[in-house]
């Protein structure tokens, strides 16, 4: 036999297998469809948790800040109840934004209410807050007496 007929023989016998079958097909269309059923809802839940943990580093950023300006009055020799107005006119003044977010302070009788208002437009903090809705602890009292 000559090389001639060997190839001959090596594309007649190859000749009927030219792609997967439809079983092979199928199997794998649903071994990606379970994956996804899996995956997508897990993907989401992340995405909802982090959304909230972002909201949460924004008001503790905003009650770092509140503790800070707060902390400045007194070295500047007010008196506490003075140190929380002072404070909070400051911060409502200076840091209404502070990263992605944007903040309200008040000032109470023992200390500041930090509240994230919302997300800087144009920014993930907007998107960020729009997700959440109702559903994210916006607001913090940070009692210095």
């Amino acid at each position: 036999m000559d090389i001639t007929t060997r190839n001959m023989n090596v594309e007649t016998v190859n000749a009927g297998q030219k792609g997967f079958t439809l079983i092979e097909i199928i199997a794998v269309l649903v071994i990606l469809g379970m994956l996804a059923a899996v995956a997508v809802p897990k993907y989401l839940s992340l995405q909802q948790s982090a959304a909230g943990q972002a909201v949460q580093a924004a008001l503790g950023a905003g009650i770092s800040q509140a503790t800070l300006d707060y902390s400045q009055q007194l070295l500047k020799g007010d008196t506490s109840a003075q140190a929380i107005t002072d404070a909070a006119t400051d911060l409502g003044n200076l840091y209404t934004t502070i990263g992605d977010f944007t903040f309200g302070y008040a000032a109470t009788a023992t200390g500041i209410t930090v509240t994230v208002t919302g997300g800087v437009a144009g920014t993930q903090g907007a998107t960020v807050f729009s997700n959440l809705g109702a559903t994210a602890i916006t607001s913090k009292t940070v009692n210095f007496q």
